[in-house]
């Protein structure tokens, strides 16, 4: 699993330095978002962070930011699958496209659920407690459903309607606790730095913050890519392992690797 999780990591470096502009779209709508934070008074204090989490130009940005994270998804996927290439990762095939466009429609559903599943149960009388345990238990479950679900989310922006939605479950899910692993041990420490700058810069004034949630900003940019890469080293192992590829055969006769 070490090798892999250092695979995810060094072409995750290849990704950003060679397509930079790329990874600062997410850069700059995550520094966006921070920028309102700030504008809010988020980072003043604690009782501050907590009383604005959900301000609405806050949750606006961050569906924004969403969205520009999983469009990632699309030039980290073929980058990799077609041996670290910049060019393949941003030509834009119809058919890689039209199916890439399942997963995104997929991606806004659960980013619905999860930023605005609380607020939305609770306007129907539920309330704040249970409406917050409901939402972290379909977190939960998100989470080992989109394990399950890397080959589909992979192949897609590939072109490969091969690997759709339930066949990437029946790929993934003899390998989920591999999976599961590998995920957590590979995103974790990227993903903590990303929570230690957020609450680092609470209660040490405004310039602190700024200095915090620019350093940040880069953080979830690369994280953005490293999700992606995480997710394409299990999807090539589960399908690996079930005697099929990644790249639609075209690709593959073509000189693709998957």
């Amino acid at each position: 699993m070490l090798n892999e999780i250092l695979e995810a990591y060094r072409r995750s470096g290849r990704f950003v330095r060679a397509c930079p502009w790329v990874v600062l779209a997410a850069v700059a709508v995550e520094l966006a978002q921070h920028a309102a934070e700030i504008s809010l008074g988020i980072y003043d204090s604690k009782a501050q962070a907590q009383a604005m989490e959900g301000a609405p130009l806050r949750m606006g940005i961050s569906h924004g930011k969403v969205l520009v994270l999983a469009l990632l998804g699309y030039a980290v996927a073929r980058f990799l699958a077609f041996d670290d290439d910049a060019r393949a990762a941003v030509r834009l095939e119809p058919a890689a496209m039209r199916l890439f466009g399942w997963v995104l429609a997929f991606g806004a559903l659960w980013t619905v659920i999860g930023l605005d599943g609380r607020p939305m149960l609770m306007a129907l009388g539920v309330d704040g407690r249970t409406a917050g345990i409901a939402v972290a238990v379909v977190a939960v479950d998100g989470f080992v459903l989109q394990v399950m679900l890397a080959p589909w989310k992979i192949a897609a922006p590939l072109g490969n309607p091969a690997i759709g939605f339930t066949r990437s479950i029946a790929l993934a899910w003899r390998h989920l606790p591999w999976g599961l692993g590998f995920v957590l041990l590979a995103v974790l420490p990227v993903m903590a730095l990303h929570y230690a700058l957020f609450l680092g810069a609470i209660g040490h004034g405004r310039a602190v913050a700024w200095v915090m949630a620019t350093l940040d900003a880069l953080v979830v940019g690369y994280l953005g890519v490293l999700l992606i890469a995480v997710e394409y080293v299990f999807a090539r192992r589960a399908a690996a392992a079930n005697g099929e590829a990644l790249l639609p055969a075209a690709e593959r006769t073509g000189g693709g690797a998957a």
